[in-house]
């Protein structure tokens, strides 16, 4: 019981270590007086860096298959079921990628700091007239050659299947000449323990 209360201590620290140097890096890389694109390229080769100490902390081990699909040197128009926070970390391990998220993330203390500093896009889903407004800056991003991913479901789901997805955001990859790259993720196993197709 004390071994098992000491690893979890010993995991908060350092997951809280980690966050506060992140945090700081990219804090400074926003800071740099360079172009927009070049700003978001640095902050996914800093998130990328330190999504390792986090996979590494978390005993998260990933396995992918579908790879002849993706190419490093191109960016795409990301589109991923969502099933827990730990699919960020799977996703930023293996693509270079920004983020599109909503401004609800962008005010909780934190997780909008944090997804502010990973250089995310955040939207306004919820009114179709914002949406719009929306998808032409993200067509942008795209034609400017950075990886964009979007969980298109807006929300968690239980891994049993896809919930309905809110599509409005799609049409961002739309005339941009960038490819759509669908994502399946699985999760196999938690704590060593089978999960039988079901999250736990």
């Amino acid at each position: 019981m004390l071994i098992k209360l000491f690893r979890i201590f010993y995991k908060f620290i350092f997951s809280l270590l980690i966050l506060i140097f992140y945090i700081t890096t990219t804090s400074l890389v926003i800071l740099l007086p360079v172009s927009t694109v070049r700003r978001r390229k640095n902050l996914m080769a800093v998130t990328g860096f330190y999504d390792r100490f986090y996979l590494k902390l978390l005993s998260i081990r990933i396995k992918y298959t579908g790879l002849e699909n993706y190419n490093k040197s191109k960016s795409y128009f990301i589109m991923a079921n969502h099933l827990t926070f730990i699919d960020i970390f799977a996703m930023v391990s293996l693509f270079k990628t920004l983020f599109i998220t909503s401004n609800e993330l962008k005010r909780r203390p934190v997780m909008g700091q944090v997804a502010y500093c990973a250089g995310c896009l955040f939207v306004e889903r919820r009114k179709i007239t914002t949406l719009k407004q929306e998808i032409p800056r993200i067509g942008e991003v795209l034609k400017s050659g950075l990886s964009i991913c979007l969980f298109p479901e807006a929300t968690c789901s239980n891994g049993q299947g896809l919930l309905p997805f809110k599509g409005g955001l799609l049409e961002a990859v739309m005339g941009t000449g960038v490819e759509a790259l669908p994502v399946v993720l699985t999760y196999r196993q938690i704590n060593g323990i089978d999960i039988k197709n079901q999250i736990m």
